[in-house]
């Protein structure tokens, strides 16, 4: 997650102590504390409640942007926290209940940081739905519009004081160097989403019949990737899987960052291929 979002992300949680438990639980994580499967299991049922308890007052406000907003960011970071626990079901729940909360709001209402929250939930459902869940972000419907949460798509209107005063100028110029590096990976998770659809998880396998449909589907697939890789790919990507960005065209921590961001991107690329 992009370090300047996380602290707006924790200021729509209103109250904050809903979410709370789910910013402990991915501290957690983050500090790699070891704690026995009990203690795991009841700091997962602690969750649970101060979640159903938004998801229940928000039930009327989603299309209030405040509400919308806060119950974005705890489904965000449960999903997170449940798929590094291997809680699978509370997984697929929580993405589930983001994907309402997506489809039934207004879409040219969104904000950026609704935006950005979204395309990270559905690089969640991308990893969740190799283990069976049903990859409800991953449709070519919802690509563009996840994809679209960076400054290099703005329409060149001038930005506001507050918008101003939260960026600073070499996060800016990463957005606009990451925006087409972020558009190819997320393409690429809707691959993720059509091959594990094949798998015995999703569908019916094991006769002649179904395999040859398997293969048949496989083989379009593969297609689409060599199409995508070839037409789609961003120009800049082939230099900084090559090591190439540096000054004077780039300062060197921008370099060192969009280029373990597009080895990166690329990478799963491969890895989609892999997977297939």
């Amino acid at each position: 997650m992009a370090h300047h979002a996380v602290p707006s992300m924790i200021m729509v949680c209103r109250p904050p102590f809903k979410a709370l438990a789910i910013m402990c639980g991915l501290s957690l994580i983050q500090l790699d504390l070891t704690i026995s499967a009990n203690l795991s299991a009841q700091v997962g049922s602690s969750f649970a409640a101060p979640l159903a308890e938004l998801v229940k007052s928000g039930e009327a406000g989603r299309n209030e942007a405040p509400s919308r907003a806060a119950l974005l960011a705890t489904l965000l970071f449960h999903s997170y926290t449940d798929l590094l626990e291997d809680r699978i079901e509370l997984t697929h729940a929580n993405l589930k209940e983001a994907f309402d909360v997506y489809q039934s709001s207004d879409k040219t209402q969104l904000g950026a940081l609704e935006m950005r929250m979204l395309s990270w939930i559905r690089l969640i459902d991308a990893r969740a739905v190799c283990a069976g869940g049903q990859g409800l972000f991953l449709s070519e419907i919802d690509e563009k519009l996840l994809a679209c949460s960076s400054p290099s798509n703005f329409d060149g209107s001038e930005l506001s004081a507050d918008e101003q005063s939260e960026a600073e100028i070499e996060e800016v110029l990463f957005d606009i160097l990451y925006q087409p590096g972020i558009v190819f990976f997320q393409k690429v998770q809707s691959f993720m989403g059509r091959i594990s659809h094949q798998d015995p998880w999703h569908r019916r396998r094991g006769t002649v019949e179904d395999e040859t449909e398997v293969m048949s589907i496989a083989a379009a697939i593969s297609r689409d990737l060599r199409q995508l890789y070839e037409a789609a790919r961003p120009p800049l990507m082939d230099y900084a899987a090559a090591g190439l960005l540096a000054a004077p065209h780039i300062s060197s921590n921008l370099a060192l960052t969009i280029t373990r961001a597009f080895r990166t991107f690329l990478a799963n690329y491969h890895t989609s291929k892999i997977h297939l």
